[in-house]
């Protein structure tokens, strides 16, 4: 566990005393992708993360992970001094996805940890670099006692929700299968191969794989991948590189793939992308768009509005099939996958409202497949 955790990176989003009261703090199903911390200073209250309650109560601390249908509420006024942060392991990995954590503590020392969290606020408004580098350690020392001692109960559920979530290398028939995750998006790529030896599921540290990128795209042949119980190497020509391996198992992210879809738009990448980049430029602090699909109207138009900048609504030509879907995405996330696809257009499959978009290349190469995941608005 602790090979895990000297990895993780995190970054303070929002942070803030606020005084609240039963007719105000209250929301069932708050899937927001980001983790909070609270501090209770006076009142009562409540929450509900992944349908387990925990009473709010006055002096200690309690770690919200991220999603999880989340629910919260107070049955008095209530002050509480709360952090937003995201927090990831290798960059990319939703740390609460992979490491087990308690959610409710009680602080050793109350005057200390509000000392701490006091000069964290305050780094928090700061724009100095030297502020924020402080306030990253200090976030990191009030969280990392989370992860002592995990209960056995919340162990057994990350086993069994193997949601374990890294790169990963497969070798399913004629092809070599990769594909990447980190909970909210998901990529897969399957390359040619005329090696017959069959490659059980490995997992590959994702610093690595930009090293791997940068050293087998300038082989300019092909390369031989040997593997042995804890180490994969590379090799070409002259050129010879290992990655080390990490001991875990690979969610089966095929279940998640829908099978079925309600709701299709193929339209050029380049309009696409100019949409969404204007429409960046009008999101919000979340990178929040909503995008509309309405067949019978024949309209595709992307959304976004912020409250200091205004708001935009921009129309794409595409062919539309199926029924009409209005579905929230972080832009970011759907925008990555574009510097991997070649065709000239691309499909945007949907399924539901809280179901995952597929986005895929209309023609020519067949062999990428690219999931985002939709956002609560």
């Amino acid at each position: 566990m602790d090979e895990f955790l000297s990895h993780v990176e995190v970054q303070m989003l929002e942070s803030r005393v606020s005084n609240l009261t039963p007719s105000y703090w209250r929301k069932e199903r708050d899937n927001r992708p980001y983790a909070r911390i609270y501090y209770v200073k006076s009142g009562a209250g409540f929450i509900r993360p992944y349908g387990r309650e925990y009473r709010l109560r006055p002096g200690r601390l309690y770690l919200v992970p991220p999603r999880g249908d989340f629910a919260y509420g107070c049955t008095a006024n209530l002050q509480i001094w709360w952090m937003h942060f995201a927090a990831t392991l290798f960059g990319c990995i939703d740390l609460f996805d992979y490491v087990p954590y308690h959610v409710e503590r009680k602080p050793e020392n109350p005057a200390a940890l509000e000392k701490r969290m006091l000069r964290l606020l305050e780094t928090a408004r700061s724009q100095r670099a030297a502020d924020q580098i402080e306030g990253t350690g200090l976030l990191l020392q009030l969280i990392a006692p989370f992860f002592n001692d995990p209960p056995p109960t919340m162990l057994g559920e990350l086993r069994e929700g193997r949601r374990r979530l890294l790169p990963v290398l497969k070798h399913i028939d004629e092809n070599l299968i990769f594909a990447a995750t980190d909970s909210f998006r998901l990529a897969e790529k399957k390359i040619k191969t005329s090696s017959t030896s069959r490659i059980s599921d490995i997992l590959i540290p994702f610093k690595n794989i930009p090293d791997i990128i940068r050293v087998l795209e300038n082989m300019g042949e092909n390369a031989d991948i040997q593997l042995s119980k804890n180490l994969i190497s590379f090799k070409a020509r002259d050129i010879y590189l290992v990655s080390r391996l990490i001991d875990g198992v690979f969610p089966d992210y095929r279940q998640i793939i829908p099978k079925n879809f309600s709701t299709e738009a193929v339209l050029l990448k380049q309009d696409l992308i100019n949409a969404l980049k204007i429409s960046n430029i009008f999101s919000d602090k979340f990178n929040q768009i909503h995008m509309v699909v309405d067949p019978k109207g024949k309209v595709f138009e992307v959304q976004t509005k912020n409250n200091d900048v205004g708001e935009n609504n921009t129309t794409v030509d595409a062919a539309l099939t199926g029924e009409k879907i209005e579905i929230n995405f972080n832009y970011k996330y759907v925008a990555d996958c574009f510097q991997s696809i070649e065709a000239d257009s691309v499909s945007l499959q949907l399924s539901g409202v809280n179901r995952p978009m597929v986005i895929r290349p209309v023609s020519g190469d067949q062999s990428f497949m690219y999931l985002a995941m939709p956002m609560n608005r």
